[in-house]
């Protein structure tokens, strides 16, 4: 703008007011239009946050029901609409795994991974997908991770992670490493029935009956009435070969599993020659009644499953002759000047009942009470 020379003060002055108030109007426009585009942004964010959440429904609603491609199609939608939201994405991924696209499932958490390194719970996902397609290797690398990263309730979190990967473990036959988890999930246990029992039944299918049964046993001192833990006491000590001692925990119990070590664990206390402080006769009664219960079982098993060979043959008939003449030469005299004669006569029974148990199983309650004595008691493994 030019002044001429000799224009008055005044009218310059009005041509900088208006000049002012033009500016002035220009920017409370721009300002407003700035506030209106922010506005629309925001509402159309709105909007697409809450089309997200309604596909997001919907999406969960069909893998509830089973419709896991409905589901693929409604969350990828929501996870177009809402591109950050850790919930809609790993119900994605899950949903992805249901319809049988795992590697689809891990593409989508691996993005994930590589955003957030440190996640736990995407470790977690991305374990269960490596699980469910049966990589083992790599779902066990995943849980070690998710175990050893944060999680808003670190405890509970940690133990339902160990207990899945526990889980895993013990289904691809991996008792040793499924064993190191139980012992670290064992040593930050809260003394509760519930917990304790748990634990136990841990134990025991990782391979250590003894860990186990001393876990059965905590869970019946904080709840004597507790029959679970009766019967998973019994099996320990069951598989500990402590028969008195299953046969204590297990008498009375209704289940089929704790009333068939009932019965095996009866008969074998009932036929043990070597409990203590048993009279010479008394032993001698118990041998012969554990040879005589192989050498029926052998006959039966003979008559019915003939030996498949010849030279089978031959050796079951001279196995039968050597318990008969076992069976005759056994007295309370011999017992007490020959001790090892009851090594030999297990070994006898020992031979008879694996027979039996191979070519007629499945033995019966004393059969296999013979056959637990003889590999206690035999002289040759």
């Amino acid at each position: 703008m030019s002044i001429t020379p000799g224009r008055p003060l005044s009218q310059l002055s009005r041509i900088v007011h208006r000049e002012v108030v033009l500016l002035l109007v220009l920017s409370a426009f721009a300002f407003g239009l700035f506030l209106f585009t922010q506005a629309a942004a925001a509402a159309n964010r709105a909007q697409q946050e809450l089309d997200a959440r309604a596909w997001f429904d919907r999406g969960r609603v069909a893998l509830a029901n089973g419709a896991t491609a409905n589901a693929v199609v409604a969350l990828r939608r929501a996870a177009a609409g809402s591109a950050d939201d850790w919930s809609i994405a790993r119900t994605l991924a899950s949903a992805l795994v249901a319809d049988g696209r795992p590697d689809a499932s891990r593409q989508l958490l691996l993005r994930w991974r590589a955003l957030h390194p440190d996640d736990a719970e995407v470790h977690a996902h991305l374990a269960r997908v490596e699980a469910r397609s049966g990589n083992v290797n790599e779902a066990v690398a995943y849980y070690e991770s998710a175990l050893h990263g944060r999680w808003p309730d670190g405890a509970t979190e940690r133990v339902a992670l160990r207990r899945e990967v526990i889980q895993l473990l013990l289904g691809a036959g991996r008792s040793a490493a499924a064993l190191s988890h139980v012992l670290t999930m064992a040593a930050n246990l809260p003394d509760t029935p519930g917990a304790q029992l748990e634990v136990a039944g841990l134990f025991m299918a990782a391979g250590d009956p003894a860990r186990a049964l001393e876990h059965y046993q905590r869970t019946l001192r904080l709840a004597p009435g507790e029959r679970a833990a009766r019967a998973g006491a019994g099996a320990a000590a069951f598989a500990l070969h402590d028969y008195p001692r299953a046969l204590g925990y297990v008498r009375g119990l209704p289940d089929t599993a704790s009333q068939r070590i009932a019965a095996v664990a009866e008969h074998v206390v009932a036929l043990d020659p070597r409990s203590p402080r048993l009279p010479a006769a008394v032993r001698t009664r118990r041998l012969a009644a554990t040879i005589d219960t192989a050498a029926r079982l052998f006959e039966r098993c003979r008559a019915s499953a003939p030996a498949p060979t010849p030279l089978a043959g031959r050796s079951d008939t001279a196995l039968a002759a050597a318990l008969t003449a076992f069976a005759t030469g056994l007295t309370p005299v011999s017992l007490r000047e020959t001790p090892e004669v009851i090594d030999r006569g297990f070994d006898l029974a020992a031979r008879a009942v694996d027979l039996v148990a191979a070519r007629c199983p499945p033995l019966d309650s004393r059969g296999e009470a013979v056959q637990r004595l003889a590999r206690l008691h035999a002289s040759t493994p």
